[in-house]
């Protein structure tokens, strides 16, 4: 299992996720109210259901790392002061 970190772009995925969620409708809410068109609500529709995906998404993906750090805490905590082997000669010891 690979461990999942999203320390690099986390926040970049929050952002994109909160433009398409309200920063596009709200922009597009202003221009609605300018020109009165029924593609303009579709629009704003179709941008809070992709932010939302996105959102959703992203606190998912959140959720099974907070998961994957508790288990391998977990592991680390029940494995402290235990010699690994790595070679033949050299052992490693968490502490």
């Amino acid at each position: 299992m690979k461990k999942i970190n999203s320390i690099d772009y986390g926040g970049k995925v929050i952002g994109i996720g909160c433009i398409f969620a309200l920063g596009i409708p709200i922009i597009l809410l202003m221009i609605n109210q300018v020109v009165a068109l029924k593609l303009i609500s579709i629009l704003i529709i179709a941008s809070v259901a992709i932010g939302g995906i996105i959102l959703a998404g992203f606190f998912i993906h959140l959720a099974i790392e907070l998961r994957q750090d508790k288990k391998i805490d977990a592991y680390y905590s029940r494995h402290k002061n235990i010699k690994l082997k790595i070679s033949d000669t050299y052992y490693e010891c968490s502490t």
